[in-house]
């Protein structure tokens, strides 16, 4: 590996292992959803710590297991994780950095795979480039989440080793980086029930290049490729998830989103097909005391009278109610980063304590955002417009795929932003961790289209300058 690699590549490690591994060990507590992941493994950790305190220790107890029905290639990574435990432990307990190493080792192979694509770029633009992808994506707002069990986890790794893979495959046109874009094309989709829409986007990104990229040769393969992403997509969508989630996200949407802000009660509620009696539920989310969605026989009626099929037809037809929805989930998704203690009990830190450290990013954006949800969405939006733009100035000193690559971008960043901000109400900043993710994606790709339109620009002049000067 030459020199600026090493150096990219050991920063990174110097990041990762002073927040993961060196005391006081960052982290994001576990808000109840840990058990999903760890569940089936038999791992507790102290209740009253929940939410807290980042618990880096856990136990195993057979008397716990628990299978939450739950389906994500996050639970491919906890046995590595295991063993690596059982080979390092002392006493037995499971210590949450072993997890944080599964984690990161995918991190460091995306920054691995990312290095040789910018060995063509000036010195100049390369240094720029990674240091500002190690600004970013070394934020503790990233980092913090790599010390934990959420299932999200999985579908930021692999949605960063997909994108690495595919712009392995613009560079170079080998089927090897081919073949590893869709299998982590798919383990991004079966990572979370959430995010499994976004493999549609990378399925029509895939049918559109197939030919450009792939070359007539492979190009069925392309076409298979598409369709079968396609179909797990919305296969994972719906049958990954127990038969009460989509009820439970459907009510906190309902109650405690819409209902508050709405001009008239009465009218709402019949528009959503409900009566009045639903009225004693207003502000309620689906974990409120008395919001009974720990009745079965009651989530049964609100599964029949509530579907995302519902929202998105009462959204699209009261655009009011959707604008003033997704601008109170940007307010709260301004603040970045989930109000979860970082740190473990241990450390001595107060309860909900959160890492100063490696923050410059998230605190920028933070200051920028937090409580200005419409500042937020425009900027998204003016972030989105300028992205295809400026590949759409720029398409013919691009390599093919690019303008499709920047929609299928903009495309997942958006569905991200519509599901975090109107299919939950609940735990916002988590829940946008991966619109954050393809956000700051489309930051450093207008960065980059920048530097090279001034770059280009600034050669043209000075070659002008020249000939004028000095004929």
């Amino acid at each position: 590996m030459r020199t600026g690699p090493l150096l990219f590549f050991g920063s990174a490690l110097v990041v990762l292992t002073a927040q993961l591994f060196l005391p006081p060990v960052v982290g994001v507590a576990n808000n109840g959803d840990f058990s999903k992941a760890y569940g089936m493994f038999n791992l507790t950790m102290p209740v009253q710590d929940e939410a807290r305190f980042a618990t880096t220790t856990f136990t195993f107890d057979s008397h716990m297991y628990y299978w939450a029905r739950y389906y994500s290639s996050e639970l491919l990574l906890v046995p590595p994780a295991l063993a690596l435990s059982a080979v390092v432990s002392k006493d037995g307990a499971f210590d949450l950095r072993c997890m944080g190493l599964i984690h990161a080792s995918l991190f460091l192979v995306a920054l691995y795979l990312f290095a040789p694509i910018v060995e063509a770029l000036s010195a100049r633009l390369r240094v720029m480039l990674c240091a500002f992808v190690l600004i970013i994506y070394g934020d503790v707002m990233y980092v913090s989440y790599l010390n934990s069990f959420y299932m999200d986890v999985a579908t930021y790794l692999f949605l960063l080793l997909a994108v690495v893979c595919y712009l392995r495959v613009l560079r170079w046109h080998r089927p090897k980086d081919f073949a590893l874009f869709a299998l982590f094309s798919v383990l991004l989709v079966t990572s979370k029930a959430q995010h499994a829409t976004l493999g549609l986007w990378i399925a029509l990104l895939v049918w559109l290049t197939r030919r450009s990229l792939l070359g007539e040769r492979f190009q069925f393969r392309g076409m298979l490729a598409a369709v079968l992403l396609s179909v797990l997509s919305v296969g994972w969508a719906g049958w990954s998830t127990p038969p009460d989630y989509a009820a439970k996200g459907c009510f906190t949407v309902v109650f405690y989103r819409i209902l508050p802000g709405a001009r008239n009660v009465d009218q709402t509620l019949a528009d959503l097909g409900l009566n009045a009696s639903w009225k004693s539920f207003i502000g309620m989310h689906c974990y409120s005391d008395g919001a009974r969605m720990e009745d079965p026989a009651f989530v049964r009626v609100v599964r029949q009278k509530l579907s995302y099929g519902v929202l998105a037809r009462f959204f699209l037809t009261h655009p009011r109610d959707a604008y003033v929805a997704l601008r109170k989930s940007l307010d709260e998704a301004g603040r970045q980063r989930p109000a979860l203690g970082n740190f473990d009990a241990s450390a001595g830190r107060p309860a909900f304590a959160e890492s100063r450290a490696f923050a410059f990013w998230s605190d920028a954006k933070r200051a920028l955002f937090w409580q200005r949800g419409s500042r937020f969405l425009n900027c998204y939006l003016a972030l989105a417009a300028a992205t295809l733009m400026l590949i759409w100035m720029q398409r013919e000193n691009l390599p093919a795929g690019a303008l499709a690559a920047g929609i299928a971008l903009v495309g997942m960043a958006s569905t991200e932003l519509g599901i975090a901000s109107l299919a939950d109400a609940a735990d916002i900043p988590r829940h946008h961790f991966i619109f954050y993710a393809l956000a700051d994606l489309l930051v450093l790709t207008s960065f980059f289209l920048v530097a090279g339109l001034c770059a280009r620009c600034m050669g043209q002049w000075t070659r002008r300058l020249r000939h004028t000067v000095w004929p």
